[in-house]
């Protein structure tokens, strides 16, 4: 079923019709369900796309398989990216419910690796721009390269909860300081 031109990280039943049609049994769509989730961080990281746009995102590879002329619709795609939220891999940006951001890691997990990386690289006590951590010459072999500031906000007050961060602006820039 798999075709052998698509990425690995496309699951094996994306050629597969009913995989684009939400399953009325309990246990079948909950099986789906996890295929979707996998699919959608993992296609969300290998695009590097932080944020998804619902309608746009209808049209795109991810929830239309031309070849097969299926599209996810989008009420399934909303009770997908719902889900997603329940395990912090994505966060509504609407009230509507149209576009969310996707955190193919964890808050907690990016958090982590942010962290990580400004210990190993000699930065604690320094203050670091946003823009030079999603932007920066130094930070393009990251896994938060180009991620949304608004997102790394949320990434970072994960570090500031735990008690070693601190976030704050001046005029329209923002900047932390890890300790």
């Amino acid at each position: 079923m798999a075709d052998s031109a698509l990425p690995g990280y496309y699951p094996e039943f994306y050629s597969f019709p009913p995989f684009f049609t939400r399953q009325p049994n309990a246990a079948s769509w909950s099986s789906q369900l996890v295929q979707w989730r996998a699919f959608i961080l993992a296609y969300c990281r290998a695009h590097k796309l932080w944020r998804l746009n619902l309608l746009d995102a209808l049209d795109s590879p991810l929830f239309h398989n031309k070849a097969i002329n299926r599209k996810l619709p989008l009420p399934v795609v909303r009770e997908i990216i719902t889900d997603l939220t329940a395990t912090s891999n994505a966060e509504w940006t609407s009230p509507d419910k149209s576009a969310a951001y996707i955190f193919w890691r964890t808050p907690d997990d990016f958090a982590t690796l942010l962290y990580t990386y400004i210990d190993d690289t000699g930065q604690k006590g320094t203050v670091l721009t946003l823009h030079e951590l999603t932007d920066g010459d130094n930070t393009t072999d990251q896994e938060w390269y180009g991620m949304e500031q608004a997102m790394l906000v949320r990434c970072l007050n994960v570090l500031v909860k735990r008690g070693v961060a601190q976030v704050f602006s001046v005029g329209d820039d923002k900047g932390v300081k890890v300790w």
